[in-house]
């Protein structure tokens, strides 16, 4: 897990669209681009949107891999495919994945979901 700290909102052109960039400082890490890179956002202290994709790491306008901390990067995200966590509901029943956007001061916390082939071959009864 690689945290980022907010910092600001920029734009982009993406076949002929302006989509929304979160501008980041890396904090601790290295945050690595791969297919299967997901992004959490942690506003306040309390895990606020997971599972969101990662569509785009950059660094000073180019495309790159992977940034290191202490450096500056521009993730752009799938917001769409968040999910909104129940504690989050809670403090801000109002949030909305069609009308979110990213705050200053917000966490981006990048991960990687890995499968992992199962070692057992006991399955429970009902769960075959």
């Amino acid at each position: 897990m690689s945290p980022a700290k907010h910092q600001g909102i920029f734009l982009i052109n993406v076949k002929k669209d302006k989509l929304p960039v979160a501008g980041c400082k890396v904090t601790k890490g290295e945050v690595v681009d791969t297919p299967d890179t997901r992004v959490q956002v942690i506003r306040n202290g309390y895990l606020a949107i997971r599972e969101m994709k990662m569509i785009e790491l950059r660094h000073l306008k180019e495309k790159v891999k992977s940034v290191t901390k202490g450096k500056d990067c521009g993730i752009l995200v799938d917001i769409s495919s968040g999910i909104v966590t129940p504690e989050y509901l809670k403090i801000d029943p109002h949030i909305d994945l069609k009308s979110f956007h990213f705050l200053p001061g917000d966490k981006l916390v990048t991960y990687h979901n890995k499968s992992v082939k199962r070692r057992c071959k006991w399955v429970p009864k009902g769960f075959a």
